[in-house]
């Protein structure tokens, strides 16, 4: 099975096993997924039960354009120093400050 179609298998199955009504279907429900994905019942459980994610976190690429202008800053300073090591460049830049 494809990644995109396990993709696929799993949010149709995760809506159906919150929907389901009792614990005899939702167990049910989770050895369907475990002989179709070949994954550990605790796992696909884990699986079932997670909300559904729409590609990359948001917060990741938050992140990612906070701290772009302090990586080009930091390079500059960690050239300037001649390459050290990061426990020296931070002692330099606590220094600095």
């Amino acid at each position: 099975m494809s990644l995109a179609a396990r993709r696929e298998y799993l949010a149709l199955m995760r809506d159906r096993y919150r929907a389901a009504g009792g614990k005899a279907e939702g167990s049910h429900l989770v050895t369907e997924v475990v002989d179709a994905c070949a994954y550990h019942r605790k796992y696909a459980i884990r699986v079932l039960r997670a909300p559904a994610q729409s590609g990359r976190s948001a917060i990741k690429r938050w992140q990612q354009r906070q701290y772009a202008d302090a990586l080009s800053v930091l390079g500059a300073a960690w050239t300037a120093l001649d390459d050290p090591c990061a426990e020296r460049v931070h002692r330099v830049l606590l220094a600095a400050v």
